[in-house]
Formats: structure tokens, sequence, C-alpha cells
């Protein structure tokens, strides 16, 4: 439309300025037209200057030749001379009066035009008063033109015209020629792409119109000019391949694609770039429009940023979520903590799609982070890094982020990696492609007891969306390794002894069990030994339980120590020990072994709080498969041995049977005599105590 109209234009132009070419080749065929009168002078430039009684002459003589050169051209013209009067019209004029002026009849040959200009009054007022005085400028030389547009409307139609007051001669003052041109047309296709372009700006999206054949910008909307951050006048200089960031040839084939095929193009997506580096994706959508030969491309491009920002959010939050999930589904069915670490970090990777992924938990004796697991990462990752992490450094710039994550119990985020940054490998990190990294400390009862370490490969990866389910997912972690430390304690608990450190009666038991199966396999016996500490409840009741404590864990050391093997030991009783040798070969032997270890035993001195104990043992042994082939059993034998030894004030005795036949009768007695207490068939009787020189009783006793 925009194209329409400039052409339109120019055709207007190239008719007026062949008008004057013809009005000024007539007034030149007047002056020729003397015959040679002495009417006439020459100036420097050899023009000629008619007088005036030759010009009336010539002027009469040529009325009807000039008003037929007139009445061919489409503009409505008068001639007027030097003070503004009438002297000649064409009949587009005549027609122009009659129907479109104010006052018709005073607008012939004849009349000054000023005057009527001057006299107008109403509505058209300012526009003739403005056109008199545009006049007046030409004739007096104070300009070389004027030109003004003016509306002149009636009730049934709106009619604009352009009035153009140009001199009759280029270098006098001898008249000028006014002319009023009917630019109805252009001024409604004027207002019509006016509101065609109030529409377009009031679109949101980037509007480009481009003409095919001259490959140039017609016209860019606001909103073109705001997405390329630029004026339209400065944008409608620029290339369409430029402003498309395309090249020339791409665009053409594009655009004949497109007009080839009659029907609008699919929308396309595409990233560039604004001014300042930041990403811009537009979304692409072509029409092809047809008009008088000629195809102009109007191409919307909306700014799709924000919609591929969100998707690309969403989509990093189900990586997330997926890895929150499967994390999470594996806190349930794993019980092992080298095993949960190294698989969350797979996970990490697999479903979240980091770059890299390493946990690491805090040692509080050597006061740093140790690694445990990692994914991605080099395979010697795990051993350098191991010492690399101090918790206590000499400066506060020595820490790295991991270590501040531990020690200020926080969240850490670097969204954008340097070389420079304080990260441990950051020059190798960077040469993998990550370019950012979250640091989640690992938290019990409000302690850092270990850190989860991602990596990303995009700059501002963790915004807080992903943190908020970063953080989640390190507290899910966080209570599995509880969860994990509970159950191992538990576990503990029921087969450890909490105060030694060794084997409880049931983890004995089961352990000697295993032995007693594997020394039968081999056709071997096996010998086990109960120790039992003597004066160890004075000890305990004279000096404290922590002194007793200390002093049992004292023993348990030795003990173990002598023995070699602590899997081979255990503490069965407050103040009881058991020791197992596996296989046998020489019974002879263990009597000569028993013997030299309770002589130790009594000899070895337990420095405790800067006193000195020296304390015995009893012992009671039993021998397998002799003593029995169950580990339950086994244990009674050497129980009886043990209890046999104590009440005889020997200092070990090995099991035999006839101590069994007595522990037995001992306790069918006690059984016995529970019973008959509970049945009351008890009977008590008095004696009593008389005195012998009175006679009388005086009391009586049981």
């Amino acid at each position: 439309m925009k194209r329409d109209a400039s052409q339109r234009s120019r055709d207007t132009d190239h008719r007026l300025s062949g008008l004057i070419e013809t009005l000024l080749e007539t007034d030149a065929q007047i002056e020729a037209l003397t015959l040679g009168e002495v009417d006439s002078v020459t100036d420097q430039q050899g023009r000629t200057a008619l007088l005036r009684h030759a010009q009336k002459h010539l002027l009469d003589g040529e009325a009807v030749r000039q008003a037929a050169i007139l009445n061919a051209l489409p503009a409505n013209i008068a001639l007027l001379d030097q003070d503004g009067f009438i002297v000649s019209v064409n009949k587009s004029w005549q027609r122009f009066n009659e129907s479109d002026l104010p006052h018709p009849v005073t607008t012939g040959t004849g009349h000054n035009y000023l005057t009527i200009c001057d006299a107008t009054t109403g509505d058209a007022a300012s526009e003739a008063q403005q056109a008199a005085a545009g006049t007046r400028s030409v004739l007096s030389g104070t300009t070389t033109s004027f030109s003004m547009e003016y509306p002149c409307h009636s009730p049934l139609l709106e009619r604009w015209f352009l009035l153009t007051v140009m001199p009759m001669a280029e270098h006098r003052q001898n008249g000028v020629i006014v002319m009023h041109l009917d630019i109805t047309e252009r001024k409604q296709v004027e207002q019509a792409l006016h509101r065609y372009v109030g529409a377009m700006d009031a679109i949101g999206d980037a509007i480009y119109l481009v003409d095919r054949e001259s490959m140039s910008l017609i016209h860019a909307n606001d909103a073109a000019c705001r997405l390329s951050e630029t004026t339209r006048e400065e944008l409608l200089t620029l290339t369409p391949w430029r402003v498309l960031a395309t090249s020339r040839e791409a665009l053409e084939q594009a655009y004949d694609a497109l007009i080839a095929s009659g029907v609008d193009a699919e929308p396309s997506e595409l990233l560039r770039h604004n001014k300042d580096g930041s990403p811009l994706w537009i979304e692409l959508r072509r029409h092809a429009e047809q008009t008088d030969n000629r195809w102009t491309i109007v191409t919307l491009v909306r700014d799709v940023t924000e919609r591929k920002e969100n998707e690309h959010r969403i989509s990093r939050l189900n990586r997330v979520h997926a890895m929150l999930s499967n994390i999470n589904a594996l806190i349930v069915r794993v019980n092992d903590r080298d095993e949960l670490f190294r698989n969350a970090c797979m996970i990490a990777l697999d479903a979240g799609r980091f770059r890299m992924a390493w946990i690491g938990i805090v040692d509080c004796l050597g006061k740093k982070i140790n690694p445990i697991a990692s994914a991605g990462a080099e395979p010697e990752f795990l051993t350098i890094a191991k010492d690399s992490f101090p918790l206590e450094g000499d400066a506060h710039r020595d820490r790295t982020m991991s270590v501040r994550a531990v020690q200020e119990r926080t969240a850490l985020v670097l969204n954008e990696l340097r070389d420079d940054s304080n990260i441990l490998f950051a020059k190798t990190r960077l040469a993998q492609g990550i370019r950012s990294m979250a640091f989640l400390p690992l938290i019990i009862a409000n302690e850092a007891v270990g850190v989860l370490t991602l990596y990303a490969d995009e700059v501002g990866f963790f915004d807080e969306a992903e943190m908020k389910l970063l953080t989640e997912l390190a507290g899910d972690i966080a209570f599995a390794i509880d969860h994990i430390d509970k159950q191992e304690r538990l576990d503990y608990l029921a087969y450890y002894d909490v105060l030694t450190g060794l084997a409880n009666r049931n983890l004995f038991l089961e352990r000697m069990a295993q032995h007693m199966r594997s020394a039968a396999h081999n056709r071997q016996q096996l010998a086990l030994f109960l120790f039992d500490l003597e004066r160890f409840k004075n000890i305990n009741d004279s000096m404290g339980r922590p002194v007793g404590d200390a002093l049992l864990r004292l023993v348990a050391t030795w003990i173990t120590h002598k023995v070699g093997d602590v899997n081979l030991v255990g503490r069965v009783g407050p103040d009881l020990f058991a020791v197992v040798l596996p296989a046998v070969k020489v019974a002879a032997g263990i009597t000569r072994l028993l013997e030299k270890a309770i002589e130790a035993f009594r000899e070895h001195p337990f420095q405790l709080n800067g006193a000195v104990f020296r304390v015995g043992v009893k012992a009671g042994v039993a021998i397998s498969p002799r003593d029995g082939t169950h580990a339950d059993k086994l244990f009674n034998s050497a129980e009886a041995a043990l209890t046999k030894a104590k009440s005889s004030g020997e200092r070990y005795l090995f099991y035999t049977q006839t101590m069994n036949d007595a522990v037995s009768r001992n306790m069918t007695l006690e059984n016995q005599l529970r019973q008959a207490l509970d049945r009351e068939e008890f009977i008590l009787h008095y004696q009593p105590k008389i005195n012998l020189a009175s006679g009388k009783i005086i009391g009586a006793e049981r």
C-alpha cells in the first residue's frame, strides 16, 4: 500500500514538472512572437523581457493557443501577473471554481487571486490566508515556491487538494503559476496506510514488510523497532537479511518458495542474540501478498524467549524431579551407605543429566571432607581429592565452596565458573564443559555430616526453583544416612558389646558355630575358653563404675592383642570373656597355652588413672566335639567348668560329664525348692528354749 502511494506521488511530481516546463516554454514562445518590434529589452544573460504594451498584445494574440495547452494539463491551473491578477485559467480551474470554491464568480480571469483569498471567511479562512501569504512570498521573490495541502469537503464528499505556487520565469518576477491538484486518492491511501500502520503498531509481534523485487524493507512496526533495539528510520535503512540475521541468498530462496507454494510458511523458531549478547528466541511466520504484479512478503516475528526459557526451566525441573524420585526409590531399597552414595551419583548423571556429581562425608577425627563416591569425574578423582577439603584452613580464602557449605551449613551456588574461581580443578572442569555448580550440605540434627556437589553445563542453571528441589534432595539423602546409621547402630547393639566393641554373646555364638562346622568338616577339634575376672565386683564397687568400665576395655584390648584376631574374642557377661580356638591339633597343648595365658594376665599391670591394677582370672574350658557338637551345648559345658573352678578354687578346669551332672542335680533341687515354695509345701517347726534352773520356756528357735 505504501509503495502504491509513493508511486502515485512520483507520477504526480513528474506531471507537475512537465507542466512547469510547458508553461515556461509557452512564455518563451510568446516573447519570440514580437516580430522584431522594439518593445523588448535583453539582460546581460541574453534573456528577453517584453514591455507591458507588447505583452498585452501578444497575450491577446496567443490566448487560444495558451488555453489549449493549459486545458490539456490535469491540474487546476491559473496564471497570475505580478500584482496577483488572474490572467489565464484552464477548464479544470473553471470546473474547480464552479463546484468547489466558496466564491466561484470572483475567481475567474481579471480578478485578483490575493484579494479573493484575503476576503475568505468561515472554515476555509485559515487555509485561504495561508495560501495568500505563500503566493505573495513567491511573487515577491522571497521564496522560490510554495505548496500546501488543504481539505475541500462537501456534505457528500471529502476531498483534498495540493496547492502549488511557482514563478512564471526562473530569473525574473513577472507572475506565478497557481495549481490546485486533486490529491484525494493519495490522501485516502495515506489515511488507509496510517490506519494500517496504526493497526500494525498495536500488534505486540514484530512485523516487517519486504518488497521481493528490490529486497528492501517497506515498513516495520513499533514492535519490530523494539525487537531490533533501533529507530524505524534506522531500521528501514537496513537490509532484510541483516535484520533477520541470515544471508540474502537464503532469504530469497525462502521468499520464492513461499510465493510458489501459495500458502503461508510453517512457523519456525530461531535463536538470535540481542546487542548485549543475551539469547533471543524468535518465532517466524511468513505470508506473501501480491499487489499490482509485485509481491510483498509479510514477516511476523514473535519474541518467544520467555516461553523458551520457561520450557527449558520446566525441562530442568523435570530432570531434577526425576532425579529426586529415583534417589528416593534408591533410599527405600538400599541399606548400605557406600551403595547409596555410588548409585545416587549415577542417578544425578542419568536422570538429572548433570555433568558430574560427588558425595563427601565429614571425617571428624581428620578434620576434613572425605569424598566417598563420584560419577562423571576422572577415575583418580577420589584418590586425588581425599586430602583436598580440610575443614581447618589457614585463612578464609583457602576454603573451597564444598568446605564452606559444610562449615556454614548452607547450600551454595556458583552459576558461572571461571578459571580463577576458588574451585578445585577449575580449569579442568571448564575444559569438560562445566559452567555452574551447586554445593549442598547433608545435615543431620543441625550438624553437617557431608556434602553433595553437582556440576551442570549451563551458566545460571541453579536458580531458585532448582535449588529448592535439590535442597529437598539433600535432606532426603541426609535422612537416608541417618536411617542407615541408626540401623547400623541397632545392628551393632544386637551383635556387639557397646563398652568394649567385642562381639556379644549372640554374635560370638554365631561365629563359634561357623568355626565348629568348619572344624567338623576338617575333622579337627575346637576349644572354647571362658575367663571370669576375679574380684572385679570389689573394684567396681570401691572405685566406681567408670573405673570398672575402663578396666574392662583394657582387659578386652589385652585379650584381643594376645589372641591376634578380634573375631575370636567376645564379651559374654559383665566380667566374662570368651575365646575360641578354631583348630586344635593336640589337646595337651591347650593346657600349656592356658596356663601361660593365665599367668601373663595375672602379671600384666593395667594402668588406669595413675593406679596399677593386677587382675586374676578363673577359666573354664570345653572341647568340641567331645563336650558338645552345637554352640549352645559347648558354651554350657565351658560355663559348667568355670563354675566348678570358681567353687573349687582352681585356676581353670576342663569340662567333665560329672560337672554337668552336679550342675544338673543342683538345678533340679533348686527347681523343686521353688515349686515347693510356690505350693506352700514347707512346714515351719519351732524348737523351744527352756531355762534349766526354772524349767520355764524363755524362747524358740527355728
